[in-house]
């Protein structure tokens, strides 16, 4: 499942980019809960939502998923 954001308010929203479970940090958790929005086995918030946007295409989907494992393996910015 492919999260389109056309319908998010992006106003006010700073949660730290591939955060998207708000615990501060970018790991392996955040991939669980973006992966369990992809299986429809959850929700984000809406600030979560942009936060899972890594690639700034528009979408939470695998693409996103692989930039923040790279990410945590130190293999690029987000």
């Amino acid at each position: 499942m492919n999260i389109k954001m056309a319908n998010v308010n992006v106003e006010n929203l700073k949660e730290k980019n591939g955060d998207v479970n708000g615990d501060g940090s970018v790991d392996f958790k955040d991939l669980v809960k973006i992966n369990q929005v992809r299986l429809n086995k959850a929700d984000l918030d809406e600030k979560y939502i942009i936060a899972a946007d890594v690639t700034g295409d528009g979408n939470v989907d695998f693409k996103d998923l692989l930039k923040i494992n790279r990410y945590r393996l130190n293999k690029t910015e987000l």
